[in-house]
Order: structure tokens, then C-alpha cells, then sequence
């Protein structure tokens, strides 16, 4: 962009010899970083058992028809209902489980069937197995009175082959897993996972498991955007706590910027003395815009060190989630 968010809203005023600029509204923000969103992984296959959590990079089609066959969706009896009509007691002709390729119905009698069994020609109606009183290995007797076409699962029922599967981004959770496999799919083409840096800035910040010292506090933004963006499907790195001064955090947001697809820093973004992100982005890349008019959360940055896309986060950790819930999670989904 020739022309950044924050030079197009900038109000500039003198104030205590800081120069402050208005606040990007949050829909404006939104809008710049939904139109500055690009892919930036590449895509590979894995296997099935390896894909829960993963990004489908390309649309799926069904290979199959499923069910392949109309099959029985009941233990019982197949029979045709015409027949039965004329009589209530039944002789069985044969005995069809699943997995098995039946013979036609002969006519005038039933067949004993099992779930998930291809249905015979010439059987119309299930009638499950609580239904019927057997009088013998060969005969039966109907206690219901069954409707034409109950307990039959059709073939395509569920999926016709060719039809889209699962979408392009899709996440491939439990249900997803399942689906794909039974379509006998084994190997499936997903994204990249997306490589974050987090970076926290304060000199006040220790790690949880440290002893505090006076005027220490713990450092939850890492803990707490690590899950967040494992849940998305991202592999992170913490890069931990950098010190409050202006070298350090150049050296850590290069770094940083080097080895991955997007850089995430909390704290650090406001115009204090010891805010040193802002002038290290704008140094090392642009700026697109910094401060929304959102409460917790205002001072929210967004831009790019070197090609590669950085978010600045509050350092207070309610302002730090709220900004990721609303702001950062759909531009990073993207990415």
C-alpha cells in the first residue's frame, strides 16, 4: 500500500510533545487486514491417521456412492409387502448378512436379513426382528403391520459420488475424518501449518514457574496466545520476554520475521519510553496503521517487518485476547 491506514486517518496534534493521530475505527481495521490477507504456507499430503486439525487445501469430491446399495438398517426380515398381504405367516429362503451378495427374492416368501446387508431384488419392506414370531428355522409369522419401503437405506442416501465433499479450509476434525473415510480416502492434501512468533515485551514479565521479585508480575499473554493459536492449527514459537529497550527488540522482531509466516508481539505498542515496537516496525518495514477505537484494546498495530506480517497486541492481557478475538483470529486464518 502506497498509502498506509494510519497517514489516511490521522488528526496531528501536539500534546506534551507527543504527537498522537485519531483511532482507526475497528471496522476500518478489520477491512485492512481482511484485504491485506494472502495464504502464505505451502500445501502437502498426509495421511489420513495424521489429518485431525489440519486445513484441507483443496475441495474434495465424493469417490463413492454411499451407501453403495440399498441395505437393511434393521435385523429383521426383507420381504415384498404385496405378498404379505395375502398372507401373514411367511416361509425364509435364504439368509443374507452384510458383506455378502444375496440371490432375487423367490417369490412368495422372506429372507432373514442383517443390518448394513445388501438388499435382494424383489424385497420392498424390513421388518425388524422384534416384529415377528419365528415358528420355525424355515417360517415366520408377521405381528405388525409394516409400510412398503420401512427400514431400507437407499444407495446414495448419504453422498452420491462426484459431489463436493468437504471445501477447500475446511478444518478436519472428528466428524471430517470420518467422512473421508468412508469415501476410502487415505492420503489428503492440507496446508502448511502456519509458523507464529510470539513475541512479549516488558521488563516486568517472568515466566510462570519463577520466583517473583518485587514489582514482577507473570507472563500470561504467551501462555494464553500459544493456545489460541494451536487451536487454529498454528506452530508456534514463543521467543519469551525481550527487554524494554530499543536494540533488543529490532534484534528479536528481525529475528523473528526471518524464520516465520507472521510475527505476534504483546505490549510494547503504546507511545511510553519503553515502548519500542512501534518505532522498531516502522523501522525494519511499514506501518500500516496503529490504534483502534476499541476499548480494552486501543493500542492495536498492525504492519509488516520486512514481507513478513506482524500484529501488535496490548500488553494487558484482557486487551491482548479481546484483540485476538476480533481482530486477529480471521486474518490469521487466512494467512
Amino acid at each position: 500500500m502506497t498509502e498506509c491506514l494510519c497517514d489516511r486517518v490521522q488528526e496531528q496534534q501536539q500534546h506534551q510533545g507527543v504527537q498522537t493521530k485519531a483511532l482507526v475505527p475497528v471496522a476500518a481495521a478489520k477491512a485492512t487486514l481482511n484485504a491485506m490477507a494472502q495464504c502464505r504456507v505451502a500445501t502437502e499430503q498426509v495421511t489420513l491417521e495424521n489429518a485431525r486439525g489440519r486445513i484441507l487445501a483443496e475441495t474434495l469430491r465424493a469417490i463413492i456412492t454411499v451407501p453403495p446399495h440399498d441395505n437393511s438398517a434393521m435385523d429383521g426380515y426383507g420381504l415384498c409387502l404385496v405378498e404379505l398381504a395375502r398372507n401373514q405367516q411367511i416361509t425364509v429362503s435364504q439368509r443374507v448378512p452384510a458383506g455378502q451378495s444375496p440371490t432375487p427374492l423367490q417369490p412368495g416368501t422372506a429372507v432373514r436379513i442383517f443390518t448394513g446387508a445388501p438388499i435382494p431384488e424383489g424385497v420392498d419392506t424390513v421388518v425388524p426382528q422384534e416384529q415377528v414370531n419365528v415358528l420355525d428355522p424355515a417360517r415366520i409369522e408377521i405381528q405388525a403391520s409394516p409400510v412398503k419401503g420401512q427400514n431400507i437405506r437407499r444407495a446414495g442416501e448419504d453422498m452420491q459420488a462426484g459431489r463436493a465433499l468437504l471445501a477447500a479450509g475446511t478444518r478436519l476434525e472428528v466428524a471430517e475424518i470420518g467422512l473421508l473415510a468412508s469415501q476410502g480416502i487415505a492420503d489428503i492434501p492440507v496446508f502448511k501449518p502456519l509458523r507464529v512468533a510470539i513475541v512479549t515485551t516488558g521488563d516486568e514479565l517472568v515466566m510462570p514457574g519463577q520466583r517473583l521479585e518485587p514489582g514482577q508480575i507473570y507472563n500470561s499473554n504467551s501462555y494464553t496466545l500459544r493456545a489460541a493459536l494451536q487451536c487454529l492449527g498454528c506452530d508456534v514459537t514463543d521467543v519469551h520476554t525481550i527487554a524494554d529497550n530499543a536494540s533488543a527488540t529490532r534484534d528479536a522482531l528481525k529475528n523473528a520475521a526471518r524464520d516465520h509466516d507472521l510475527v505476534i508481539t504483546t505490549g510494547g505498542v503504546s507511545v511510553g519510553d519503553e515502548d519500542h515496537i512501534r518505532p522498531a516496525v516502522e523501522q525494519l518495514g511499514q506501518l500500516e496503521f496503529w490504534g483502534v477505537a476499541m476499548k480494552p484494546g486501543k493500542p492495536f498495530a498492525f504492519g509488516q517487518i520486512g514481507e513478513t506480517p506482524f500484529l501488535g497486541l496490548p500488553g494487558n492481557p484482557m486487551a491482548t485476547l479481546v484483540t485476538f478475538e476480533i481482530l486477529a483470529i480471521d486474518f490469521i486464518r487466512v494467512l
